[in-house]
């Protein structure tokens, strides 16, 4: 991917190759790539340019990927919760400018795409999905298969040959196919445990979708191109007390010797399926690699390991507002929005938490925080030193208070840090191995993107061009153009997220990633 120019580049012609490795930790990409354990971004970040980027809060991962596809802030693109759908996006992301120029693109897993608009191209939506809608439409095996996989629903021979012809017909390779069989083999056959079993799941559906994606990338030759990875993340929350077991008190070390290395295997299956994907590069695509946000261990000290956490899903149901509000765990606070947003629902929702009271110190059981506009931080009031034989008091009714509250979260060791996730750029017109040290914005990377294709940035981002990334003569041969804005004029957007009553599998979702 050299940099120096041709006579006849047009950089608004290039492709953009956008992958992105949810939850990638900055310290620990660093830390692999020296050791030798990320050879493919490693030799990004030496041809390159590389930033130690930041989010906006909450750090929950559909409205940062939607900040960074917008380069404009929550407020701007009306994506707040976990329940938002492609209906709630209020501006035009990325791939939509593109689209707007008459390109193809294919976006493959990225958070709030379904359901998924008709494109010139392909639309795969993300885990998060409440059917398989795809675009094409010959595309909805993928959901059927992963999650069938997943679920170890008894499938019969029809079906699974089924399913082997239609991924082999779009692009799965031979290998993953085996891979496939062993995994099924040994989840039907063997005693592995859970922990395992689960994690070989994931490395496989990656497996999947990056053979889909290089496959459909051949097919439609989209302009720009975007690939979600998603296994660092779950890993990230499964096995950081494996990582720091330090922090967390009473770790087995049997576990520690067995479980310690997978997060970094993580890291090492995502790069193997960025070496895929670098396969269809030539040497003017942009590639850009960048996470949303970093890790880091739930505690800083080992005491306070069994600190208990909030049974959402319960709490909601108990208050009969479950169908009212948006909510999920996030950390170890509770995150919830109102479905209607306005001021006073706000409010009634803040008076309604704080008349929850533990009965035998007649405190509250909620700190009320106030972190961002549109939603209700609730955290367990730390006043509260023991809540082991308690009650709580909900609407004049008494319950034991383990119905709303977990002894300790033993399911979530990793939790998100907006301070500590990666950007790397490498293209002609970017800088050669460059690493700066003042941190970026997430919502900086979509300004950057414009202004290397050669395409006008909208006024009203929040994000800008990373101009230390480009180089000088780029620059001066190619200046950074403004637009007030690409949104239609007057259009609004509406508020999108999916009605509670007919989210089961969106619940299902969230609780198997542990956000209820």
């Amino acid at each position: 991917m050299a940099s120096n120019h041709k006579k006849d580049f047009n950089p608004s012609q290039r492709n953009i190759i956008f992958v992105g490795l949810d939850c990638a930790t900055y310290w620990i990409v660093e830390k692999l790539v020296a050791e030798g354990r990320m050879p493919n971004l490693a030799r990004l970040m030496a041809q390159g340019v590389t930033f130690h980027t930041e989010c906006e809060e909450p750090v929950v991962s559909p409205v940062v990927w939607t900040s960074i596809a917008t380069a404009k802030s929550p407020e701007k693109h009306g994506v707040k919760s976990f329940h938002a759908t492609s209906a709630s996006v209020k501006t035009k992301r990325i791939w939509d400018i593109f689209l707007d120029r008459g390109a193809a693109v294919g976006i493959m897993g990225h958070f709030v795409i379904w359901p998924p608009q008709k494109v010139r191209g392909f639309m795969v939506p993300d885990l998060l999905a409440l059917d398989d809608q795809t675009q094409p439409e010959d595309l909805r095996f993928l959901r059927k298969l992963t999650e069938s996989s997943k679920s170890g629903r008894g499938e019969g021979i029809h079906h699974n040959m089924q399913s082997a012809w239609d991924a082999y017909a779009h692009g799965v390779r031979l290998s993953t196919l085996w891979s496939a069989f062993i995994q099924l083999a040994q989840k039907k056959f063997s005693k592995r445990p859970l922990i395992e079993e689960q994690f070989g799941m994931r490395v496989l559906k990656q497996c999947l979708y990056a053979d889909v994606f290089t496959w459909l990338w051949k097919k439609y030759r989209p302009q720009y191109a975007y690939f979600h990875n998603h296994l660092i993340d779950t890993s990230s929350h499964i096995f950081w007390k494996y990582l720091e077991p330090q922090k967390f008190g009473k770790v087995p070390q049997d576990e520690v010797e067995k479980y310690g290395d997978y997060l970094f295997k993580a890291f090492e299956h995502a790069d193997a399926t960025l070496g895929q994907i670098l396969t269809l590069v030539d040497e003017d695509t942009v590639v850009i690699v960048a996470s949303d946000h970093g890790a880091k261990a739930a505690v800083e000290q080992a005491r306070q390991w069994r600190i208990p956490t909030i049974k959402s899903e319960n709490l909601m149901q108990a208050l009969n507002i479950e169908r009212d509000v948006s909510y999920s765990n996030v950390g170890f606070d509770i995150l919830v929005k109102p479905r209607i947003e306005s001021d006073e629902n706000k409010a009634n929702l803040k008076q309604l938490f704080s008349k929850i009271q533990i009965v035998e110190d007649q405190l509250p059981l909620f700190q009320i925080l106030e972190q961002d506009a549109s939603n209700i931080w609730l955290r367990l009031n730390n006043a509260i030193e023991d809540l082991s034989s308690r009650h709580v008091r909900i609407k004049g009714h008494e319950f034991n208070m383990d119905r709303f509250v977990h002894a300790s979260n033993d399911r979530t060791s990793g939790v998100h840090d907006g301070k500590n996730a990666i950007l790397v750029l490498c293209g002609r017109g970017v800088k050669q191995g460059v690493k700066i040290k003042e941190k970026a914005h997430v919502m900086d990377i979509v300004p950057t993107i414009l202004a290397l294709s050669a395409m006008p940035v909208g006024r009203d981002m929040d994000g800008t061009v990373l101009t230390e990334a480009l180089e000088d003569d780029f620059l001066e041969s190619h200046p950074i153009e403004k637009i007030d804005t690409h949104d239609e004029p007057h259009s609004e957007g509406h508020d999108g997220d999916v009605d509670m009553e007919t989210s089961k599998e969106l619940k299902n979702q969230l609780r198997a990633l542990g956000y209820l």
